[in-house]
């Protein structure tokens, strides 16, 4: 569910099937399985499991952000990839993100299919930011850390060799 200025978790879902009770953007109320096929991409899942995911540590450490790989528009101005429409209740939804180097590539939108105008609209819109807060430390570093600092103090641990790597994508036309 969205709260204030990020996502934050509101129980187990007993059902993993998008239904009106786990995906009702009236409510802000989302299916996580949904949230994260929709905004993550595979270079947010890479740093996630590399390196604990991409945080923001000068505002808060328990903030996750993603930040999807849209397409690239020449212009900027028109949306980068929308996913796959899904019906809930008779409606269709889908999400849909900015464009490759927009200048806010964590932002993302839930539209809905008006089929009087025939056009999907704008019924949301959200940060990829989700609170990691309530996770153990030992879950939320990633790979690197784990391997170097045992004991999760912050520092490498005696003997071990500070990791280093790199990570590229290309995403061009």
């Amino acid at each position: 569910r969205w709260q204030q200025n990020r996502f934050v978790p509101i129980g187990n879902a007993t059902s993993r099937d998008i239904n009106s009770t786990n995906f009702n953007p009236d409510l802000d109320t989302y299916l996580g399985n949904i949230l994260n096929w929709a905004v993550m991409s595979r270079i947010d899942v890479a740093k996630k499991v590399l390196t604990g995911g991409k945080g923001s540590p000068a505002k808060n450490p328990n903030i996750l952000t993603g930040e999807g790989d849209g397409t690239y528009e020449a212009d900027l101005t028109r949306y980068g990839w929308p996913t796959p429409s899904f019906n809930v209740v008779g409606t269709l939804y889908r999400f849909n993100k900015p464009t490759y180097l927009s200048s806010i590539p964590q932002r993302f939108y839930v539209q809905r299919y008006n089929t009087r105008t025939r056009s999907w609209e704008n019924l949301k819109t959200y940060e990829c930011q989700v609170d990691v807060s309530s996770v153990p430390l030992s879950q939320k570093i990633g790979i690197f850390r784990q391997i170097a600092d045992k004991d999760l103090d912050g520092n490498w641990d005696p003997g071990k060799e500070i990791p280093r790597f790199g990570l590229f994508f290309f995403s061009t036309s």
